[in-house]
């Protein structure tokens, strides 16, 4: 940065929290890691989530993970702990 030019502008490579557009860059890119892992997204309501009994519901920036076991709940956080470290 050069404060002798006033003419430059810096472009953001990754989203801001609090930007207006933040919100949907994270839900777009949970939303990939969540089908990519395996997991379905719902037709009828796109922050629902679901395979073989595993259902995860996104709002904001909370989620919320049913399941009958515990075991496959701490997989998809385990999933998730290694996409997002």
């Amino acid at each position: 940065y050069n404060a002798d030019r006033e003419t430059h502008c810096f472009r953001l490579l990754r989203s801001l929290y609090g930007l207006r557009q933040s919100a949907m860059n994270w839900f777009q890119t949970i939303s990939l890691t969540l089908q990519r892992i395996g997991l379905q997204q719902s037709k009828i309501d796109p922050c629902l989530f679901f395979n073989k009994g595993l259902i995860v519901v996104l709002y904001v920036d909370d989620m919320i993970i049913f399941h009958k076991e515990k075991k496959p709940i701490d997989e998809l956080i385990k999933a998730l702990s290694d996409e997002f470290p």
